[in-house]
């Protein structure tokens, strides 16, 4: 494709579903790396992707905190 040339909503969709993999695969390989950063997806699937991952991290970490605060054995 030239820098001419427009790109017609099928290609549009198409590109964005190639960044959706790059999302995925960034996901992917944080949460291998044990590693987590918010604003790393580019979509608004993987947006939407990442807050409930964050959201589940988040309640995970409190969680922990309360299991702490009160010295009870983590399942």
């Amino acid at each position: 494709m030239t820098n001419n040339e427009e790109l017609t909503p099928t290609e549009g969709i198409k590109m964005k579903q190639g960044s959706l993999k790059d999302d995925v695969v960034g996901i992917v390989n944080a949460l291998k790396e044990r590693e987590w950063a918010e604003h790393c997806t580019t979509t608004e699937l993987g947006l939407e992707l990442e807050v409930e991952i964050t959201k589940l991290i988040g309640q995970l970490n409190h969680y922990i905190q309360l299991c702490e605060r009160h010295n009870t054995p983590r399942e």
